[in-house]
């Protein structure tokens, strides 16, 4: 089925840029898709793109963003490396791999919604259809410039809202593989997640010149 890759490059230095624009370009050649990169010429496109409480939620503007004949898209944050071919997708309106297990933890500690579920998802990685905007919108409704416990802006709340809204489809690990967390086990990722502090994009860097080192 068709999709179009979406990653998000802006308000970054140049290196970072540099990063993403590789990250983009390996992408395109395991899978022949084209990755549309919103840049800080593209988010200004928005009207909204101004009230944005922090850079990270401009995903809840992609539909806005990207061509209106786009109906599915594979997005992925920046940290997140393509390792190897996705294969098949779920043909739904909402699918995201499950974060690491502290965030199932914290998310069950913190917000009462979570005693009911078992799922808690990476929102760096996620398959949607345009019929699943208004998850967008609420996020962006509901969005504020104060990080949550795990220390993101947006993904508790990508995880009570899609939830609440949608039968939000769980993917393998494989897809989002939190590659410096040993009590996730993984064989053969497809896009590996380098989370953490700024240090994360040298590991980034570093896996990329790995790869395309043994492509040479």
């Amino acid at each position: 089925m068709d999709y179009t890759p979406v990653v998000i490059s802006t308000n970054e230095e140049p290196w970072l840029s540099d990063l993403v624009r590789r990250s983009a370009e390996r992408f395109r050649r395991l899978n022949g898709r084209e990755v549309f990169i919103v840049t800080d010429e593209v988010l200004a496109r928005s009207p909204r793109a101004a009230a944005l409480a922090h850079p990270r939620l401009a995903k809840t503007l992609i539909w806005e963003l990207i061509d209106s004949n786009v109906d599915r898209i594979v997005y992925y944050d920046r940290d997140i490396l393509p390792v190897a071919p996705l294969g098949d997708l779920p043909d739904c309106l909402f699918a995201a791999a499950p974060d690491r297990p502290v965030g199932l933890d914290v998310a069950k500690r913190h917000w009462p919604f979570f005693k009911r579920s078992n799922f808690y998802f990476n929102s760096g990685f996620f398959v949607a259809r345009r019929e699943s905007r208004p998850v967008f919108d609420m996020v962006y409704a509901l969005q504020s410039d104060d990080m949550d416990c795990l220390g993101c802006y947006d993904q508790t709340l990508f995880n009570i809202v899609s939830q609440s809204m949608l039968d939000v489809v769980q993917l393998p690990v494989e897809y989002s593989y939190p590659i410096a967390d040993a009590r996730v086990p993984c064989e053969h990722p497809k896009m590996v997640h380098c989370f953490g502090t700024r240090r994360k994009y040298t590991l980034l860097r570093y896996l990329l010149d790995e790869l395309e080192g043994w492509a040479a």
